[in-house]
């Protein structure tokens, strides 16, 4: 009785689904199915959206959303019957030229059969930020300016390189153990607009000594001691002229005087003095030749100067033996670039 049952139960339900299955295929087999893209509808809308239009074209479809309408005949080619939202005969010449070319569709069907249908779709063109792009003109076309290409211009920005020679000599206790003498003076220099300036400075010298510093007597000392100044600077122009100018500059820097060098690696017993010393310089500047006019960084004058400079420099050594007061007088090459701070061509 139990095993005929369930016999019963399961001839029942394969009936049903059968049954199901059946009466389901036959509905679709007559609903009406509309035409849709063959490669669906994103796809083809790429397809439009990826048309070469001229530049006065593109800015009319900017922003702008557009209907396409097609007509669909029953082996899926599609026909672009009409554009809403465009009036121009050339763009809409070009959209119909792609719908030849990428318009196959899945036709529709009614009753099993495929049948003509129509199909609509909604495309938007999107609006691109436009960029100012600076074309600066290659080098093969540059043409060196000259001061009579400028309209008028406003200096800004300033920077000064320096090399050169000098002589100094002591006054103090060092005056007893050194002499006169003479080195190299390096100057780099920032300044701004209003004339103010930072920068590096560095000089070595050599003075011949007069008589034995009071250090280790089996020391052998140089016959002219060398001495290192590094530091910082800061200068102002104080006077301008169109063909010089005067700078005063404060030079606080660290200090060495070598007394007797290393004899070898392994030697720790040289003898040095260091300290510090806030010195004062002022700076004649002449200007040597026309300006010269570059843009090759940023419109820019370049001079070539020379410099005559005086200055006096406290010496405070750990040593009051080497201590006292260093002045010194040079002649120098100064490099100078004056950047431009605004300009106007002549047209």
């Amino acid at each position: 009785m139990r095993i005929s049952f369930l016999i019963t139960y399961f001839l029942v339900s394969f009936l049903f689904v059968v049954t199901s299955n059946f009466v389901q295929a036959q509905q679709q087999r007559h609903e009406a199915v509309g035409p849709e893209p063959v490669n669906g509808l994103n796809r083809l809308g790429v397809e439009y959206l990826k048309i070469d239009f001229t530049q006065d074209q593109r800015a009319m479809l900017d922003g702008v959303e557009l209907e396409l309408i097609f007509s669909i005949d029953t082996l899926g080619q599609a026909l672009l019957e009409d554009v809403n939202g465009i009036n121009d005969a050339a763009i809409i010449d070009s959209l119909r030229k792609k719908t030849v070319e990428v318009g196959k569709f899945k036709p529709a069907y009614a009753d099993g059969q495929p049948v003509e249908g129509f199909y609509s779709m909604l495309l938007r063109y999107p609006t691109y930020e436009k960029m100012n792009v600076t074309r600066r003109v290659p080098p093969m076309n540059y043409r060196r300016l000259k001061r009579e290409d400028f309209e008028s211009f406003e200096l800004g920005e300033r920077m000064d390189v320096l090399i050169g020679g000098m002589m100094n000599g002591f006054v103090g206790n060092a005056q007893d153990y050194l002499s006169v003498g003479g080195g190299m003076k390096v100057d780099l220099a920032f300044a701004g607009k209003r004339g103010y300036g930072f920068g590096f400075t560095m000089s070595f010298f050599g003075n011949n000594r007069r008589k034995d510093f009071a250090i280790d007597p089996t020391r052998e000392q140089l016959r002219a001691p060398l001495t290192l100044v590094m530091g910082a600077l800061a200068n102002k122009t104080i006077l301008r002229k169109p063909k010089s100018s005067i700078l005063l500059q404060l030079e606080p820097a660290y200090m060495e005087l070598t007394i007797s060098p290393k004899n070898n690696n392994q030697d720790k017993n040289d003898v040095k003095f260091r300290g510090f010393s806030p010195g004062v310089t002022l700076h004649y500047v002449l200007k040597l030749g026309r300006d010269r006019f570059t843009d090759s960084y940023m419109p820019a004058i370049f001079n070539h100067c020379l410099n005559l400079h005086a200055g006096i420099r406290p010496v405070f050594y750990n040593s009051r033996e080497a201590s006292g007061v260093l002045y010194e007088v040079g002649i120098s090459y100064r490099m100078i670039y004056h950047f431009f701070e605004s300009y106007t061509l002549k047209e």
